[in-house]
């Protein structure tokens, strides 16, 4: 019996795919947008369907609501939260009704307000960007001699392993750590024999996730002779892991023996904090 050469998929199906290849919390940034300008529409007495609107109705409700948005205590956004808002209104309508309200002429209007509200929180001291503040040297030190972050216990070693690849590949926080697979991070040698591990292929990121792959994503060097090597802690993490789940971040067994090898089950950890 001859089979098909090309798969086919229902529209629904093709809408799963397109979900579970966006990052969540785009995902969910999007929802608190719409969230948003719904209730927006509904406080001031008008259509919370949004998406239905003639642009030219569209362009003018938008125009308005970058001018008029508040948070829930009543107070003006930040720049980042009200630019946050757009682009996932902007996601939204895209997806809903094919239209960019960030390029198409039609929202010039819109456009042109979003950029005065967003002067205006400037000039109210709401446009600066709050850094979280580098790690110094001592405190890492500290960090990493704690019980917690002990090479000699499974949960220990895991949570070493996890601030070092945080450290060398700067990682966008929570989310992709829980997805990392074994895989992409090998321990490689360089002409003068020093041990390094890289990650040779690249998750999709939230900025890089249809045609570029990444080769090369960083390095992790060894530190001879320190107890804290990154390359000897991933080295002795990666041989404990259970050899039947490709899943990076792995559960530590309950009990264990101190002979050993495996360490970790088969089930994957949700949460790598």
């Amino acid at each position: 019996m001859a089979t098909n050469r090309f798969a086919s998929h229902t529209g629904e199906e093709i809408e799963t795919k397109k979900k579970l290849l966006t990052p969540a919390n785009t995902n969910k940034a999007t929802d608190v947008a719409v969230k948003t300008l719904r209730s927006y529409l509904a406080e001031t007495g008008q259509e919370v369907s949004f998406e239905m609107f003639p642009d030219e109705h569209l362009n003018q409700v938008l125009a308005h609501f970058y001018i008029d948005a508040r948070n829930e205590t009543g107070e003006h956004y930040k720049s980042t939260t009200l630019s946050s808002l757009r682009y996932g209104i902007s996601r939204f309508l895209k997806e809903k009704k094919n239209i960019d309200i960030l390029r198409d002429s039609s929202f010039k209007g819109a456009t042109v307000s979003f950029g005065t509200a967003m002067r205006e929180l400037k000039q109210m001291g709401k446009g600066e960007i709050t850094h979280y503040p580098e790690i110094n040297g001592d405190d890492l030190q500290k960090l990493y001699n704690h019980m917690l972050f002990s090479s000699d216990t499974p949960h220990g070693l895991a949570n070493k392993v996890q601030m070092d690849i945080r450290l060398y590949f700067c990682r966008r926080g929570e989310e992709n750590m829980t997805k990392m697979f074994k895989k992409p991070f090998n321990i490689m040698e360089d002409e003068f024999g020093r041990k390094f591990v890289t990650k040779v292929e690249d998750e999709l990121m939230k900025n890089r996730r249809q045609n570029d792959k990444e080769i090369f994503s960083g390095i992790m060097p060894e530190i001879p002779g320190s107890l804290l090597c990154p390359v000897k802690s991933f080295d002795k993490y990666i041989k404990k892991l259970h050899p039947g789940c490709e899943r990076l971040w792995q559960r530590p067994r309950d009990s264990f023996g101190t002979q050993d090898q495996i360490k970790y089950t088969k089930t994957r950890h949700t949460k790598t904090d």
